[in-house]
């Protein structure tokens, strides 16, 4: 697993760097699609480490404790993704805030840190939410962080890493829980879809 971890933050890496350096070619010159084929192998490499972190039943559970009001949410789901990461105020942009985000199945939860436990500050259902990212970076008060917006029906949210790779993984990963959730939507329908009708 450690293995996984390392190739899949270094292939994030070279991807990053990549798409940086293709800044400097014309879009259809022969540097640019060398660059663009080396790109797509690395990407090959990422999904599939990507695939291979799977987080633990045990870390599933040791989550599940510390979350006191809403532990209910975690019944049938899977854990996509966990941490800490800033939250920036669209009102007041020098308002930042730690909070703790964790992708489940079906939500994101929204928690802030109080001792050992976390308190769920918000549930948003992964239906209607859109992720994407922003800026290339955003200098705050002399500290650099790449921000990403959640968006979804009643409000936004902004959320700053101190890496580019983490924004690009908490991204992957919030759109990965809302393509399986959807799939697993359609199944239910394809199924009474196909069911004969009674003669």
């Amino acid at each position: 697993m450690l293995f996984v971890c390392s190739s899949h933050s270094i292939s994030f890496s070279y991807i990053l760097l990549i798409k940086t350096y293709s800044k400097h070619f014309k879009e259809d010159s022969s540097e640019a699609n060398y660059l663009k084929s080396i790109h797509n192998e690395f990407t090959n490499i990422a999904v599939h480490c990507e695939e291979q972190l799977v987080i633990s039943r045990e870390e599933f559970t040791r989550l599940k404790t510390r979350i006191d009001s809403k532990s209910i949410c975690f019944n049938n789901q899977q854990l996509y993704w966990h941490g800490s990461l800033r939250k920036q105020s669209l009102r007041k942009r020098n308002d930042i805030t730690q909070i703790y985000l964790i992708v489940l199945s079906n939500f994101v939860l929204i928690c802030e840190k109080s001792g050992q436990k976390f308190d769920v500050k918000r549930q948003i259902s992964i239906e209607s939410l859109v992720v994407e990212s922003l800026e290339d970076r955003r200098t705050i008060s002399n500290n650099i962080y790449y921000p990403f917006r959640m968006k979804f029906i009643e409000k936004t949210y902004e959320f700053l890493v101190e890496r580019e790779v983490e924004r690009e993984k908490w991204i992957n990963k919030i759109q990965k829980a809302k393509e399986n959730f959807h799939q697993q939507t359609l199944i239910p329908n394809r199924k009474k879809e196909k069911r004969p009708k009674n003669n």
